[in-house]
This record gives structure tokens, sequence and C-alpha cells, in this order.
């Protein structure tokens, strides 16, 4: 197994794993057997150490997935730390390399298509005094609403849906059900109300 190689037991004596309560925390095995992945604390925050080799650090680690095939991985970094005064920044970092940075990426939204060819996460932008969310898919912002969450494409991953909800002036929320071709975000996401 991979949790017996050299590699791995190298890895571990260089940077080791950070305590937890949680037995495997922080800890990501591919079902192969050939990749592995898991985050120790650093001097000024956590990083991902990918078969080895540290990736950047942060101040913290978010969600963090391995595709389908176990040959790619992503995971959202997060830059500042959040206070009351701030929301701190986020980045998605996939196939090694950071996305734009948004004010949070929201938690068990990041997810790869079927086929791995494809990302998608909600992210929130603060704009004072109200808050815009929406869904990120391929590197492209979709329509910005009050909430989403529940992305998922479909089997065949040519649809690209997710739950939307849009405030109204009287206090009350809309939820919407979206849609979209999931191979471009170019088209507007067509919603219709449950």
């Amino acid at each position: 197994s991979i949790k017996d190689s050299q590699l791995y037991k190298d890895s571990l004596a260089r940077y080791p794993k950070q305590e937890s309560e949680s037995p495997g925390y922080g800890e990501f095995f591919s079902a192969d057997g050939t990749q592995f992945a898991y985050i120790p604390q650093g001097t000024r925050g956590q990083f991902v150490v990918l078969n080895g080799i540290k990736q950047k650090e942060y101040e913290g680690i978010g969600d963090f997935v391995i595709n389908h095939a176990h040959t790619d991985f992503a995971y959202v970094g997060i830059r500042e730390e959040r206070d009351e005064r701030s929301d701190g920044a986020a980045v998605v970092v996939a196939h090694g390399v950071e996305g734009k940075v948004y004010n949070y990426i929201r938690e068990e939204t990041l997810v790869f298509s079927n086929n791995d060819q494809q990302l998608a996460y909600a992210a929130v932008i603060s704009k004072e005094p109200t808050y815009q969310s929406f869904m990120v898919l391929n590197g492209q912002e979709l329509t910005h609403y009050d909430g989403v969450e529940q992305p998922v494409f479909s089997l065949n991953d040519t649809v690209f849906a997710y739950i939307a909800r849009k405030d109204t002036l009287r206090g009350a929320s809309e939820y919407f059900f979206c849609s979209c071709p999931s191979i471009t975000a170019k088209f507007a996401c067509a919603f219709t109300t449950s």
C-alpha cells in the first residue's frame, strides 16, 4: 500500500502531519493506491503535501477533492484569517494553479465532473451592504444570487445544475433550480421557481 511506501515515509519525516482527534483527518489516498496527500501545519499556516511534494503554504486549507480518475486534485487555500472585520480571501487551487481570489468559497461545494474535465464551486464576494453568491464553472462566474448551493453534474456531464436563492424586499427567500450546459459557462442559467 501507499502508506508502506518509502516515498510516504520520507514525506512524513520531512513534513510531519498535524495531530488530530480524528484519525485520518487531512489525509487523502487515491482509490488505486498511487497518490497521497495530507495537510501538515507549517510555520505560518497549512499546506498540502502531494506525493511527497510541498505545495504553497496558506493560512489554512479548506475543502480538498481528488478527481474520479485519481490523477488530479483541487483544494481551497485560505489566504487571510477570517475575523469580525474581514471575510478573508479564499482561492481554489486546481491542477496546481491558483484561481481567482474570492471573499469565501462555500464549504462542500468543490466538485469535479464525472469525466474529470470540469470543476465547479460556490464563491462569495462582499459588496456592501450585501453579499453575492454564485457558482464558478470551469473558471467562469455564473449568475449572481443571494445564495447558491448543491452543485451537481449530470451523469454524462452535459448539464450542470445547482440551487439558487434570491431574497425579497419583504425578508422572504425564493429558491430556484438552475441548470445550464456544462461544457461552457457562456450561457446564462435558465431557472424555474420551485
